[in-house]
């Protein structure tokens, strides 16, 4: 329902695709889980050891978990900048990578989609410390 309301009823949301909204969608979200695996691990958090998602053959399921609040920020790219008729370029890709210095808003501070992944690990962490879900700061 998601994807049908941002690219249209004939869009289908798949992996192994390669029309370019899929295509631009799956290196977006590439790039977005190895940043929050990496802050993920940085924390010392096991990545393995998801919430929400809990495939036994997946060792980032709490890295999925965290990825979910930034997605946005690659799908809105994704809407505005690429057309049906695109093929996933190597500026595309740069451009897609940029996304990570682009600015949002978390905690009510303004900062790079980068330091915010940062920030909503650090909460992410003190949230499960005082059993607060409330202590979790997300972007907007």
């Amino acid at each position: 329902m998601y994807f049908k309301e941002l690219l249209g009823d004939s869009f289908r949301r798949e992996r192994g695709a390669v029309d370019a909204f899929n295509s631009a969608l799956n290196y977006g979200y590439i790039v977005l889980r190895s940043c929050v695996a990496r802050a993920v691990t940085a924390h010392g958090l096991h990545p393995a050891l998801g919430i929400g998602h809990r495939n036994q053959y997946n060792a980032f399921n709490l890295v999925d978990d965290c990825m979910e609040v930034f997605r946005p920020v690659i799908d809105l790219w994704v809407v505005l900048s690429v057309k049906e008729e695109d093929y996933l370029t190597r500026e595309m890709k740069q451009q897609l990578i940029a996304r990570l210095s682009a600015k949002i808003n978390i905690g009510g501070q303004t900062q790079t989609v980068l330091n915010a992944i940062d920030l909503f690990i650090q909460s992410f962490i003190k949230a499960m410390n005082n059993r607060d879900v409330d202590l979790i700061t997300i972007s907007c």
